[in-house]
């Protein structure tokens, strides 16, 4: 009999406030401020029994050797941001903002990550020159750039020991991961351009482009024997680059009063690449085909092609 009982509990605390002003008919201001709490624990027991006396016992105490262990994972995220936007002619917007956060999975010489962003938009249909209003009745440009993050595991940064037995069973703990007191978020950037417009009043367009890098990427590299550690380190070394482009269309093919007929189609294309793998080699995802390599995709598939080979007529096999 084996029982896994797991309980994964979420407590989350939002504050966020704003305060519009109308600095002049023409000019709008927007403040924001907030804060977030964010915690994730997960709990775990865990029973094994084996041996049972007679049949029909179904009960982890009937049985004659009984294991068992239990663990709890928690993982907590503090983050505030301030926001300034500013509006002009309900037409052009313009928003700055920087959120910081710390997390328990960060090392010990990590307090503080803060996440810039800038964005704007323009409605380039409602200015005066515009000229193209029977066909294009709404564009609205737009632009953005940021940054965020990706934290690392729970226990990542942590410098850890296993428990064990000595001679005579005494308990006893033993080097398990090296910990890194160095080791920080993910940081990534992103650029964004694109547009929404309006055909003829019943065609909708919109278009992103996207540029992102990701540096300090999280790696798993081997640690030296002399270390006394078995287990690898992670370290913020990688480098990853990704663009592609999104665009969606929907069309009202039909709009009477009681009957509407919509049709959208949406196509994305994406590139991604390892710019820098800390001169790791490569770092196997999950099959050994399967793998992280510099200079290549993300999680790219290989396999290996024969050029040559000394064929066996008999048996039909390659020598070598």
């Amino acid at each position: 009999l084996s029982q896994d009982l797991r309980a994964v509990s979420y407590a989350t605390a939002d504050y966020s406030g704003t305060a519009t002003r109308t600095i002049t008919p023409a000019l709008t201001s927007t403040s924001s401020i907030g804060g977030q709490l964010y915690r994730k624990r997960t709990d775990v027991s865990q029973v094994t029994a084996t041996q049972f006396p007679a049949p029909g016992l179904k009960t982890a105490a009937a049985a004659a050797v009984r294991t068992g262990t239990q663990d709890f994972v928690e993982n907590t995220t503090l983050g505030m941001f301030a926001q300034q936007q500013l509006g002009c002619r309900d037409g052009v917007f313009v928003t700055g903002a920087v959120r910081v956060d710390n997390n328990t999975a960060f090392g010990n010489d990590v307090d503080l990550v803060t996440y810039p962003k800038v964005q704007a938009s323009w409605v380039v249909s409602d200015e005066r020159f515009w000229r193209f209003g029977n066909y294009v009745d709404q564009m609205r440009l737009r632009g953005a750039y940021g940054l965020s993050g990706q934290q690392p595991d729970a226990f990542a940064a942590l410098q850890t020991y296993a428990p064990s037995t000595g001679p005579g069973d005494p308990p006893i703990v033993t080097p398990q991961f090296p910990g890194n007191p160095s080791l920080t978020t993910e940081a990534r950037q992103e650029l964004e351009l694109g547009f929404e417009a309006s055909l003829f009043k019943r065609v909708a367009v919109d278009f992103t482009y996207f540029d992102r890098h990701i540096k300090d990427a999280i790696l798993s590299r081997a640690t030296p024997p002399s270390g006394g550690f078995p287990n690898a380190q992670f370290v913020n070394i990688g480098r990853v680059s990704n663009h592609g482009l999104e665009l969606g269309i929907n069309a009202q093919a039909i709009a009477k009063r009681d009957f509407a007929w919509d049709v959208g189609a949406n196509i994305a294309t994406t590139t991604d690449h390892m710019d820098d793998m800390g001169g790791l080699p490569f770092i196997t995802v999950s099959l050994p085909f399967h793998r992280n390599e510099n200079g290549f995709p993300i999680g790219g598939l290989y396999s290996k092609v024969v050029r040559s080979a000394t064929y066996d007529p008999a048996t039909k096999r390659a020598i070598n």
